[in-house]
């Protein structure tokens, strides 16, 4: 899987590593960062519903500073195993995605 939970980009494109906290440059080098919806992997489930929306931002302990309105993830065994925010609910293929770190829940 060509992912790592560790980084997080905020919607203005800094990016920083949750894990270390170095910088964008280190993410851009080392990680992987905020990436579109059409270079995403085809077996992602799409999330937009309000309230399952709402259910997922509770669990992964979002701030209202991360402005998500749908999501696309991975489950496996009922738990989230990758997670990427979208601003928007429309999935077109240019849309930014953003991954999210599992490791705040």
């Amino acid at each position: 899987m060509l992912r790592n939970p560790h980084v997080y980009c905020d919607l203005s494109g800094n990016g920083y590593c949750l894990q270390c906290g170095l910088s964008e440059e280190h993410a851009e080098s080392d990680h992987i960062r905020a990436t579109t919806v059409a270079e995403l992997q085809a077996d992602l489930v799409f999330l937009c519903d309000s309230a399952e929306v709402q259910d997922l931002r509770e669990k992964l302990a979002l701030s209202p500073d991360e402005d998500f309105d749908s999501f696309f993830v991975a489950i496996k065994d009922g738990d989230y195993t990758e997670v990427w925010g979208m601003p928007g609910i429309v999935p077109n293929k240019d849309r930014k995605v953003y991954p999210i770190s599992l490791a705040r829940r």
